[in-house]
């Protein structure tokens, strides 16, 4: 730090090769009143610099020089910006480099899951396993494929696999949880989302998954409780509210139904707009039981 300090007061900071070299100098000068006056007058010397570097064409990366790290790195990167095809095809370079690179595996895996290529991922997944049986994520991930599969006691199994290794992940006993209940095994998912609520107090999914459960036993007063933790979390959670004003209009409970009703429709999400013609109807009965 004393090196670097001297360094500005003298005015002897190395140069970098980068195009924000100039605007990184100015800011480091030691006399303030050569520095940037604000941030506005930064942005505009960075946006034009930045400008300026979008009209070059982008340099073409040599694949050969490139490890197998770098381009399952890449591929996260695809993955994050939601380019899934790409990131597939980093993945696929990462293993034609690096055959037994299980993350590469795991991390192909997930985007075949997220694109409903469900026998593909589990493939990734299994390869995963065969270079590393102690990868917890690997079979996590793999029995979520094979309940979506229909294959929920294989799940159940993968699940305490992964639980074997890392008996506190939270999202495990989720996919547990959520095989027993598809099973209808009710009091075996809610000892499951228990265990993930035990490990963190704020994991929503596991306050959510309970209140399923729960109202399929038709406990429904338990269930309006574990929804009010939930909605703590996520105040936004469409899922959440729409089982909460299932659970309250069971007991009768007409006010807070309509409320919780009312804001579900509200959030307007896109994925539950198959449930507002029942949601409409409801509030309509709702309409002549609350006056």
């Amino acid at each position: 730090m004393q090196t670097a300090y001297r360094k500005q007061i003298s005015e002897r900071l190395p140069a970098l090769a980068h195009p924000l070299n100039k605007v990184i100098q100015r800011c480091l000068r030691p006399n303030p009143a050569d520095r940037y006056s604000d941030f506005g007058e930064l942005w505009s010397d960075a946006e034009g610099i930045a400008g300026r570097q979008r009209t070059k064409p982008p340099q073409k990366l040599e694949s050969e020089k490139a490890s197998a790290t770098f381009w399952s790195n890449r591929g996260a990167s695809f993955c994050e910006l939601g380019r899934l095809e790409e990131a597939i095809t980093c993945f696929d370079k990462a293993l034609a480099i690096e055959p037994r690179y299980g993350h590469a595996w795991s991390n192909k895996g997930v985007v075949l899951y997220s694109l409903g290529r469900n026998d593909d991922a589990l493939k990734c997944f299994e390869n995963a396993l065969n270079i590393d049986c102690r990868d917890a994520m690997a079979w996590c991930n793999a029995a979520n494929v094979l309940s979506t599969l229909g294959r929920r006691e294989e799940a159940i199994e993968y699940c305490d696999k992964a639980l074997a290794i890392d008996p506190r992940d939270p999202t495990t006993w989720n996919n547990k949880g959520n095989a027993h209940h598809a099973l209808r095994r009710y009091e075996e998912a809610i000892a499951c989302y228990d265990k993930a609520i035990a490990t963190d107090r704020r994991d929503g999914r596991a306050w959510s998954n309970k209140c399923g459960s729960l109202r399929a036993l038709s406990r429904h007063s338990e269930a309006i409780e574990a929804y009010a933790k939930a909605l703590a979390i996520n105040p936004r959670s469409a899922s959440a509210l729409y089982s909460k004003a299932e659970s309250e209009y069971a007991l009768s409970r007409w006010r807070e139904a309509e409320a919780s009703y009312r804001t579900f429709v509200e959030l307007n999400a896109a994925e539950f707009t198959h449930l507002l013609p029942c949601v409409r109807e409801r509030l309509a009965d709702l309409h002549s039981k609350v006056l």
